[in-house]
């Protein structure tokens, strides 16, 4: 009887280190993500970063133990500066290969997150994407990276013109109003 508990308890903890929890996010703000101390800059982030987030459970009083995508570096953030948006299960293998397979799969393509927050209707025309924003409408868009000319439209105002260079693994977010 005792070999059976012990086998049980071991085949439970076994399990439980396989399959474990990780998430995907974005910074909503620029932050330092700092050494498990707090007193070191392991790296200077943008909002709209992409960030892994190993476990939701806590270092200190509200800090993560994230993984900046892009910058490739390990370090701990204050939760309050990340916005979760997917939970990935994973069996464990190396961290390098979870990291890698999790990023690859999830990530890669750049979201643009859109707001209209006006009256009227906008169009938006994003390379040869078109896209429609009623108004108080909120979307998000996946896009390939790569330099964009767009054009933002909206009746009887004058449009609007501009470039921007979207990058593997980061959220854009974009608010449209008008101005006074």
């Amino acid at each position: 009887m005792k070999t059976i508990k012990l086998l049980t308890i071991l085949t439970f903890a076994l399990v439980s280190q396989a399959f474990s929890q990780t998430y995907l996010g974005y910074l909503t703000s620029d932050v330092s993500i700092t050494d498990s101390t707090g007193a070191k800059v392991v790296k200077k982030s943008k909002k709209g970063d992409g960030i892994l987030i190993y476990t939701l459970d806590l270092y200190g009083k509200d800090s993560y133990k994230v993984h900046h995508i892009n910058g490739n570096k390990d370090g701990f953030l204050s939760r309050q500066n990340i916005l979760l948006v997917k939970s990935v299960p994973y069996l464990a293998q190396t961290q390098d290969e979870i990291k890698q397979a999790i990023i690859d799969s999830e990530m890669k393509m750049p979201v643009l997150k859109l707001y209209n927050n006006t009256k009227g209707k906008l169009s938006l025309k994003f390379g040869n994407e078109k896209i429609e924003l009623k108004p108080q409408e909120r979307m998000s868009v996946k896009m390939n990276k790569g330099k964009y000319y767009y054009k933002l439209a909206m009746e009887g105002q004058q449009a609007y013109y501009g470039v921007e260079v979207l990058t593997e693994h980061k959220m854009y977010d974009w608010e449209f109003y008008l101005g006074k």
